[in-house]
């Protein structure tokens, strides 16, 4: 046991109390999110979560002005591909018995539209979509789909829908109880409310990639008792709940469905059990964290591009000896990240990969498109050695 005095409140029930199950740091790749976080678990109801000293404003910020999902590259951002199709269709059946036609929809956090122009193709065209980038509801205005910015804080005069829905947002949300409370000026009495998050309770089931699932933006991690703890606090109570297993390119993840229906209780239910398996995935984490091979890179002397500038690789730099290698350059395809500097080193498009020579070495550091950056490196003529780290 490591009790502490929480910075950040916990999520669900506001205490402070808590069990430190182990602490990151991160190199600095874009600004406004913080470099370190605690990883614990409330005491007094269970909930694990993100420690920081960030504010609400420093996450606001980072979500407004430079947040990936403005990148229409980005796996879920735009295009549906067959995968996320079967993924939000499961979602709407836990609610299609009810959804028809001329019901309203509103999405918060919808990004480039995700389910919106899925529950468009059923015919159901009441529907809005809710974010805080512009260029998420400009793409979004010329789909013809209604959209405005806004966030949970800035919510205009929308009028209450049918339906609410929140698909991968609640777990970045320093605040989701105040959020939640926000948005009930979208419902009225009989609004269900459809939510997805990543299921944490499941985050070893998958795992090949160290510390994964813990990222630069999720900062809380719902089990399914915590999410009903946290709905029941706002006056909903759950209706249905599913499990879904999902391969976007090369990972895995499991993520958890609840719908929620007005009721009288509100009460916390503590829950324990989600702390005993994270603290499981942090010790698989630590026994593969990659040290033989960034030591063999270390060794060798050879030239180094590290492509793929996520949290992982962030992660990495400052908990390895990653940095202590012959580091060239940093390699990435995100436009905002190219216009920085990653430990003063650039970053710099994959293409010029192909201009490098048999003395030079590619650590592929992303878990997401690691087939993809192989395949490309195969096709350029790529000549060096290319290496794994994630």
């Amino acid at each position: 046991m490591n009790p502490i005095r929480t910075f950040r409140p916990c999520p669900v029930c506001g205490e402070r109390d808590a069990e430190n199950l182990c602490s990151l740091d991160y190199e600095r790749f874009i600004e406004h999110l913080p470099l370190h976080y605690d990883i614990v678990s409330c005491r007094v109801c269970g909930m694990v979560f993100n420690d920081t000293t960030a504010s609400p404003d420093d996450f606001n910020r980072y979500y407004s002005d430079c947040s990936k999902y403005d990148n229409n590259n980005i796996v879920g951002a735009s295009n549906i591909s067959p995968v996320e199709r079967r993924r939000y269709g499961r979602m709407l059946e836990l609610i299609q018995d009810s959804l028809t036609p001329e019901k309203s929809v509103i999405e918060i956090g919808c990004g480039y539209g995700g389910i919106l122009p899925v529950l468009q193709e059923k015919g159901i065209h009441n529907i809005t979509g809710i974010d805080p980038s512009e260029n998420s509801v400009r793409h979004l205005l010329n789909q013809g789909i209604h959209a405005e910015v806004g966030s949970f804080e800035k919510l205009s005069d929308i009028p209450p829908c049918d339906f609410l829905i929140m698909i991968g947002v609640l777990e970045h949300i320093y605040d989701p109880l105040r959020a939640l409370k926000n948005a009930m000026k979208l419902c009225r009495e009989e609004t269900v409310i459809l939510i997805n998050v990543p299921s944490s309770i499941d985050y070893g089931e998958y795992i090949r990639t160290p510390f994964y699932h813990f990222d630069f933006e999720h900062i809380n991690h719902f089990s399914l008792p915590h999410m009903d703890n946290l709905l029941r606090l706002c006056g909903y109570s759950n209706r249905k709940y599913d499990y879904d297993a999902v391969r976007v390119r090369d990972v895995v993840n499991t993520t958890l469905t609840g719908t929620y229906g007005k009721t009288k209780v509100q009460e916390i239910i503590p829950d324990f059990s989600l702390s005993a398996q994270i603290k499981k995935y942090v010790d698989e984490s630590r026994k593969n964290d990659f040290g033989k091979s960034i030591a063999a890179l270390a060794a060798s002397g050879k030239k180094l591009f590290l492509w793929g500038c996520g949290a992982h690789l962030a992660r990495l730099l400052k908990s390895t000896p990653l940095s202590q290698c012959n580091i060239e350059a940093f390699i990435d395809n995100d436009p905002y990240k190219q216009t920085k500097k990653i430990t003063g080193h650039r970053v710099l498009p994959s293409s010029t990969l192909h201009e490098c020579g048999d003395d030079s070495t590619v650590a592929i550091c992303s878990p997401l498109y690691r087939t993809l950056m192989t395949e490309e490196l195969t096709r350029s003529g790529f000549k060096g050695e290319i290496v794994y780290l994630c």
